[in-house]
């Protein structure tokens, strides 16, 4: 059981969750991914409430399980996404962009193509304050991406452009 109560900065336990399942992918450790999976799932379920974060890690999940030749299990893990599966609405990307749209630089149209913005440093510290809704659909987009889902990627990477373009965080 994991209570969300415990985790002062739970975005920093998610931060490092997700970097741990990258190393073990860097190395090829599949069937050592499998638990963390489980934990990142159960975590964004449990802590942060977090339906899209669920919804990648159960896909990961999926496709984890699918090569590794458990394809009855992943599909079944599949249907269950499926049929719950997160679907960007209006209202929401409206309540998102209202969110936003106070930091949009006037200079921008956001239709061009070119866009002018300065790099940060290098030198600058990595602060993790709060999860960015648009990062967390860039990564369900690329898992929908590789599920061949490309219509939900499609939808969800519009707005992932929009936000990353007025955030200026490309």
């Amino acid at each position: 059981m994991i209570s969300k109560y415990t985790f002062m900065k739970p975005e920093l336990s998610l931060h490092h969750l997700q970097n741990v399942l990258k190393l073990l992918d860097d190395h090829y450790f599949s069937i050592q991914q499998l638990p963390i999976l489980h934990v990142l799932q159960l975590f964004s379920d449990q802590v942060l409430n977090d339906q899209i974060l669920v919804e990648l890690a159960e896909l990961k999940r999926a496709r984890l399980l699918m090569n590794l030749g458990l394809g009855k299990d992943a599909e079944a893990l599949v249907d269950d996404v499926g049929s719950r599966s997160y679907v960007l609405n209006e209202e929401e990307k409206k309540v998102n962009f209202e969110k936003i749209k106070a930091l949009k630089d006037p200079a921008d149209d956001l239709k061009s193509k070119q866009i002018p913005f300065h790099a940060v440093e290098d030198g600058a510290p990595f602060v993790l304050e709060q999860l960015r809704i648009h990062e967390s659909w860039l990564a369900l987009a690329e898992e929908h991406i590789k599920w061949g889902h490309y219509v939900q990627a499609k939808d969800l990477l519009k707005e992932v452009n929009l936000h990353a373009r007025i955030l200026k965080d490309q």
